[in-house]
Parts: C-alpha cells; sequence; structure tokens
C-alpha cells in the first residue's frame, strides 16, 4: 500500500538526520499531508509515488516559506523577547515551529531531488533561497545553511546510487547478519 509514510520511508528520508531529531513535526506533517496525498495517489495511478512525493513537498515548502515571511516579524519579536527575558545562554532551548518545519521540509526536498537526480544548480538556488529566509530571522551564517540544506540533496544522490536491497540480495544480507550474532 502506497501511503505517504510508507512512500517516505522506502525514500528514506526518516533516515535524515532533521527528521530524526524532530520526529513528532514530520509526523505531524505526515498526518497532514495524507489526505492530499491518498487522493493524488487515486487521481494519477499511473504516475510514480516519489514524483507524487516531490510534488507534496514542493507545494509544502512554497506554503511554509510563504508562512515564514508573513509571520517574519512576529517570530523575531518572539525570539527577542525570549532571549530578553532567559538570555541568549537559554534563548536556544526554546524553537520556533515555523522555522523548524521550514527547515525540515527544506531538508526532505532537497534530499528527494537528489534522489532523483535533479538538476543541482536549481537545489542550490532554493538551498540559498531558503538559507537566506532563515538567516534574516535567525542571524546564522547564509552560506552555513545552504551547505546543511545540500547535504540532504547530496545524501539523496547516495541513495540513487545505492542499488535497491531486494529478493536473493535481501535474503543473503539477513542470512549475514543472522550468523553474525
Amino acid at each position: 500500500m502506497n501511503t505517504l509514510k510508507n512512500v517516505c520511508i522506502e525514500a528514506e528520508l526518516n533516515t535524515l538526520p532533521i527528521v530524526v531529531k524532530y520526529d513528532s513535526i514530520w509526523t505531524q506533517w505526515l498526518d497532514a499531508q495524507t489526505p492530499l496525498f491518498s487522493q493524488v495517489l487515486i487521481n494519477k495511478p499511473d504516475r510514480e509515488p516519489i514524483l507524487l512525493l516531490l510534488g507534496l513537498l514542493t507545494k509544502s515548502h512554497i506554503e511554509h516559506c510563504s508562512t515564514l515571511a508573513d509571520n517574519r516579524q512576529a517570530i523575531i519579536a518572539m525570539l527577542d523577547a525570549i532571549e530578553g527575558s532567559v538570555g541568549h545562554k537559554y534563548s536556544d532551548s526554546f524553537q520556533q515551529q515555523d522555522l523548524i518545519s521550514l527547515q525540515l521540509i527544506t531538508h526532505a526536498w532537497l534530499y528527494v531531488q537528489g534522489s532523483l537526480n535533479m538538476d543541482f544548480s536549481l537545489a542550490n538556488d532554493h538551498a540559498l533561497s531558503t538559507a537566506t529566509q532563515v538567516s534574516s530571522i535567525t542571524q546564522q551564517d547564509i552560506h552555513e545553511l545552504r551547505t546543511q540544506y545540500l547535504e540532504s540533496y547530496y545524501k539523496g544522490k547516495e541513495r540513487r546510487a545505492k542499488p535497491p536491497v531486494t529478493g536473493f540480495r535481501q535474503w543473503l544480507y539477513r542470512l549475514i547478519a543472522k550468523s553474525q550474532r
């Protein structure tokens, strides 16, 4: 059954460090997007599920960028108030969900682009654009953020380079794993 969660697991998105770190936010995104993804699967049965996932991540990325842009001043004011009341040392323990969600979706989106061997320059442009937007709030280095996002793109490319483990290979891997216990 091609559910959104299964397609994401098959694509190995669940192995991205940011997805592991923010599992609850990722799960919220999966839950919110599952009905739409299921409907798209019904409407476009001839399309590969990974391409539909790419489309869904593209849509989510646009929405998250828009939300962050709309709420930018409020987010900055909130982060400043937190830092003013608890100090810089402890302000990092407070996290802004819109920022985390955008970064999470960006990593997943670029990872899928890499796994589909899509054009690097397009991925780089999107990574830079997102890094610029996030940096305008967090004051983090733009190029450091862009580099972090592109790591996910390259992890996707690495995944593409690995042949899928199926059939005989899978049986052999399990046999070897059992013998090493």
